[in-house]
């Protein structure tokens, strides 16, 4: 095999390399993109949105806490 050959061989070899690789990171920054989003529409939700069940759950834990605190002090 001819010298030239060889090298453009090389050449085209490394050229697909690269392009997969842009390739690849374009689309690891897309799904990061999406995640980041996901991520802050659910801190949103949770700031924001008001969850009857999970404040009753709360406001349930904090009574038998501070039951068991006054039991104690007795």
């Amino acid at each position: 095999m001819p010298m030239a050959m060889t090298i453009e061989m090389k050449v085209e070899t490394n050229i697909e390399n690269r392009s997969w690789t842009i390739k690849m990171a374009k689309h690891v920054m897309v799904m990061n993109r999406e995640l980041k989003s996901g991520l802050l529409d659910m801190i949103r939700c949770r700031l924001f949105c008001t969850n009857k069940i999970h404040s009753q759950k709360t406001g349930r834990k904090k009574l038998k806490f501070k039951s068991i605190l006054s039991e104690g002090e007795n």
